[in-house]
């Protein structure tokens, strides 16, 4: 087989199975790693009653590979040959939290020797991770800490249906969960909570709206394992009506972006009815968990009357990670202020569809052209890349009986052109439908580019079976 044959086959293949955001991946040899735990190696005083809490990660052997995981069921803890049941729970950015699931009473004034093993859904093992600490007979008299109070304390503006949210904390014993209470104007009522770095934040949303022009009373308290009690209280007042939330100008939903045109950065866009200062970004991909959550004020943006503009930018890697996701999501909403509570509503999710990073960057025809059937072949034009030593062109065809793009033409191009105009006949030939079109660089050693694709239309001409006649 010679090679403009071998390069036309793999090509067909490319696009018959083409799915948006087509990676290359690469096996997962790295095991996992334990990020931090506490108690800390190496730690003296260590009250004798306690959980201890560790933090793992299953990290990438490149920036193009998806890790496969930490496996939830492989983590172990052994104190002095025995092993302690654990609670194991995912808590995003491929990170997994586990603590003794009960409360350890480990002996006074000795040196405590806990080794954790895992490994990730690959197969691969983690070294043992031994963590050294000397416990103490000295009693925990400090209680647990409450703060990050949201609403803030004595503050206006405040949502109907504000969330209350503090964060509990306490590093030496660790929290009694059982001792929680949340009572808001005197009234207990119950919360929700997700894992923080030493503890936990806790959430009341009230079911019913506050009263407009009314202070509310909040009330937290919480002991941790050595009976130490904490309580906060503060009040907050509620706001006439909330504004209404952005809406999204730019990128239009839908649109297609390439890492290297825009420099690796997202500029988002919203326009707002009236003045504000303070924003929340939200960032997730499609159908997944949100990854950002960013608060915004008007010094981080750029303001052009009602229009506010924010560039969101992203590493090689992030960019390639969310390129492998079908797209990313962004909504915003009004706050009054820095990690403050809601002024508005979400607005609607827009999706955005990136390139992957390490792909030609093609030029014309735009995404989304449309041509009728008289219109000549345009010429088609792509970026030079580096070290590529020819490219593969092709444009393909959606068939609708089967779903998928099919392959229409496949062209051999050297590195040195970086654009053509098919001739005449064979744009003829492709008749009416939809298409995509993309160009893979191969550099000297065989390895392909990434590709991204655009998409345009050809329809066909309007045929009259019978004469027009005017009265």
């Amino acid at each position: 087989m010679n090679r403009r044959r071998f390069y036309t086959t793999l090509f067909l293949g490319l696009f018959v199975l083409y799915l948006p955001g087509l990676i290359l991946a690469l096996d997962d040899q790295l095991p996992p790693k334990l990020e931090k735990t506490q108690p800390i190696d190496g730690t003296l005083d260590v009250f004798p009653v306690l959980m201890i809490h560790a933090w793992l990660t299953d990290p990438a052997t490149s920036s193009f590979e998806s890790p496969s995981g930490v496996d939830l069921d492989s983590i172990q803890l052994w104190i002095d040959d025995q092993e302690i049941s654990l609670t194991v729970q995912t808590i995003g950015d491929n990170r997994v939290w586990a603590h003794t699931s009960d409360v350890l009473e480990l002996d006074e004034n000795s040196w405590i020797f806990a080794t954790f093993l895992a490994k990730d859904y690959a197969g691969n093992e983690m070294e043992p991770s031994v963590i050294r600490f000397r416990t103490t007979a000295r009693p925990d008299q400090n209680p647990p800490s409450i703060d990050h109070l949201s609403p803030p304390d004595q503050s206006t503006g405040n949502e109907p249906l504000s969330l209350v949210s503090c964060w509990l904390r306490d590093e030496i014993s660790g929290l009694d969960f059982d001792t929680i209470l949340c009572k808001v104007n005197s009234e207990q009522v119950p919360f929700t909570y997700a894992v923080i770095e030493d503890g936990i934040q806790l959430f009341h949303l009230p079911q019913n709206p506050f009263e407009v022009d009314d202070w509310v009373a909040v009330e937290i308290s919480v002991s941790d394992l050595s009976g130490n009690v904490a309580l906060k209280s503060w009040t907050f007042k509620i706001q006439p009506s909330p504004p209404e939330p952005p809406d999204l100008f730019h990128p239009a939903d839908g649109a297609l972006l390439n890492y290297q045109l825009e420099a690796g950065r997202i500029r988002f866009i919203w326009n707002v009815a009236e003045n504000t200062s303070f924003y929340r970004l939200r960032i997730k991909p499609r159908d997944g968990l949100i990854t950002d959550i960013i608060d915004l004020s008007s010094g981080d943006c750029w303001v052009a009357g009602n229009l506010v503009g924010y560039n969101f930018l992203l590493s090689f890697e992030r960019w390639y990670q969310f390129s492998c996701r079908d797209s990313l999501m962004w909504s915003i909403a009004v706050i009054d202020g820095y990690g403050g509570s809601l002024l508005s509503e979400f607005s609607e999710w827009s999706s955005v569809i990136l390139a992957p990073p390490n792909a030609v960057v093609i030029r014309t025809p735009v995404n989304g052209t449309v041509f009728s059937s008289f219109d000549p072949c345009p010429l088609f034009t792509w970026d030079s890349f580096d070290d590529a030593e020819s490219y593969l062109f092709g444009i393909a065809k959606f068939d609708s009986s089967s779903g998928l793009f099919q392959n229409m033409l496949t062209l051999y191009v050297e590195s040195e052109v970086t654009s053509l105009r098919l001739p005449a006949i064979s744009w003829k030939s492709l008749g009416p439908g939809q298409f995509i079109w993309a160009v893979i660089a191969k550099d000297i050693k065989g390895n392909y580019s990434d590709f991204m694709n655009y998409q345009f239309s050809r329809y066909a001409p309007i045929i009259i079976s019978e004469p027009l006649t005017f009265d």
